[in-house]
C-alpha cells in the first residue's frame, strides 16, 4: 500500500482554499510530485445535496440530522475516498476541523461539549480517523473575506455569513494548542507568497513525498 501525505486546507469560505490548493498543486507537479485533489464542493453529491436549495449548511434539515450527515460525508472521503486515491500526495478542502465546529455550533444549545464533538467526529464509535498529516488553516480579517466573497459571488456576506466566519475563526485559533501539525495562516497577502509560504512549510516538515 502506498503510503500517502494528506495536506489538509481548512478556513472560512474566500479564506483562499481552493484557489491555494490549484496553485499548490500545479507548482508540486512541475517538481515531479504525484499529486491528488479533492475539494469540498463535490463533497456532498448524492447524500446532502436533495435536501438542500443551494447551500449545504443552509438546509432545511434539523441540526442533529445534518450533523449526521455531515459525519457520515467526511467518515467517507477520509476511510474511503483517500485510500482509493494513486498520488502519495493528497491535498483536501476540509478535513474534519470545520464539521467540528460546525457541529459544535448547531448542537450547543442542547447541552453539547465541544471536547464531545471532537471526539464523536474524529473517533466514531471509538475508531480513530487518520488525522492529515498536516493542516494549513488559511485566515484573513473578516473585512478581507467579505471584499472576497463580493468578487466570487457577485454579493454581500449576509449577516448570519459574516457570523459563522467569525465563529470558525474563533475556533479554528483555540484547536491549535488541540491538534498537532496544525498551522494558522494569514492569507491576507498576495497568492504567489501564500503559496510560496506553503510550499516552504511543506518542505520544512517534511510532508511532501516522491
Amino acid at each position: 500500500m502506498i503510503e500517502k501525505k494528506v495536506i489538509a486546507f481548512e478556513g472560512p469560505h474566500a479564506s483562499g482554499k481552493t484557489s491555494s490548493i490549484i496553485e499548490l498543486s500545479k507548482r508540486l507537479k512541475n517538481k515531479g510530485f504525484s499529486v491528488d485533489t479533492l475539494f469540498e464542493e463535490d463533497l456532498f453529491k448524492g447524500s446532502i445535496a436533495p435536501y438542500c436549495n443551494s447551500s449545504v449548511i443552509e438546509s432545511n434539515l434539523s441540526p442533529l440530522t445534518k450533523s449526521m450527515f455531515y459525519l457520515l460525508a467526511y467518515t467517507a472521503r477520509i476511510n474511503m475516498e483517500i485510500p482509493k486515491l494513486d498520488s502519495k500526495n493528497i491535498l483536501v478542502e476540509r478535513y474534519y476541523f470545520a464539521p467540528i465546529i460546525l457541529q459544535y455550533l448547531a448542537l450547543k444549545d442542547q447541552g453539547v461539549k465541544l471536547e464531545e464533538v471532537i471526539n464523536f467526529v474524529t473517533k466514531p464509535f471509538g475508531i480513530l480517523l487518520p488525522p492529515p498529516s498536516i493542516t494549513f488553516v488559511l485566515l484573513a480579517p473578516p473585512r478581507i473575506l467579505s471584499e472576497r466573497f463580493y468578487k466570487r459571488e457577485g454579493r454581500r456576506m449576509n449577516d448570519k455569513e459574516i457570523k459563522k466566519a467569525k465563529d470558525l475563526i474563533k475556533y479554528y485559533r483555540k484547536f491549535q494548542d488541540r491538534f498537532s501539525d496544525y498551522h494558522l495562516l494569514n492569507t491576507n497577502c498576495r497568492q504567489e507568497e501564500l503559496c510560496n509560504l506553503l510550499e516552504k512549510k511543506l518542505f520544512e516538515n517534511k510532508i511532501i513525498k516522491k
